[in-house]
This record gives structure tokens, C-alpha cells and sequence, in this order.
């Protein structure tokens, strides 16, 4: 239950450029793997490291 009211309480991420800052919220909202993070990261490049 605690997971649930956690995932509704996520403040919404609009238009963030950062490719790799919108996956880390999406790993949180539970919608995407941290792989696809690191997916993201490796498709932006340099701009994609963190």
C-alpha cells in the first residue's frame, strides 16, 4: 500500500530536455528498468552522462 500512495505522490517531470532525468522518474513511477536508464544515457552521449 505504501508503494501505491508513493507512485500517486510522484511530482509530475514536464519538459525536462534531459532524456536520461525523464527515465530516473519513470524507474520511480515504476513504468521502465534502471537498464532503460542507462539505455537513455548511452543515447544521448556525453550530454547523456551523469
Amino acid at each position: 500500500m505504501g508503494a501505491a500512495i508513493a507512485k500517486n505522490s510522484l511530482l509530475a517531470v514536464k519538459n525536462d530536455a534531459r532524456l536520461v532525468i525523464r527515465q530516473v522518474y519513470e524507474v520511480f513511477a515504476v513504468n521502465c528498468k534502471p537498464d532503460d536508464v542507462l539505455a537513455a544515457g548511452k543515447k544521448e552521449g556525453k550530454r547523456g552522462s551523469f
